[in-house]
């Protein structure tokens, strides 16, 4: 469940950047809270969703480069990289 609490709130961020304000204030200080997750894959969304949150906020200031990643593409190398400290 925590994880796709997590996919819903960067689905909301990603969509609704009129609510950014409100996002921070709320979304922000638990996301936060919620980097100690004991689950590394629970981490890495969590970990992603900030990420998004911080990045929208750059699109609306003009900081975002037009280059920007998927999260697929974050999450399968984010994949890869566990896999290599699993030793």
């Amino acid at each position: 469940m925590r994880r796709a609490s997590s996919k819903v709130l960067f689905a909301v961020i990603s969509t609704r950047t009129e609510l950014l304000t409100f996002l921070y204030q709320t979304v922000s200080p638990v996301l936060i809270s919620r980097f100690k997750e004991r689950e590394e894959s629970v981490r890495v969304d969590i970990l992603q969703t900030f990420t998004e949150l911080i990045r929208v906020t750059g699109i609306g200031r003009g900081y975002a480069s037009k280059n920007e990643v998927s999260r697929k593409k974050r999450r399968t190398t984010a994949g890869i990289s566990e896999q290599g400290n699993s030793r």
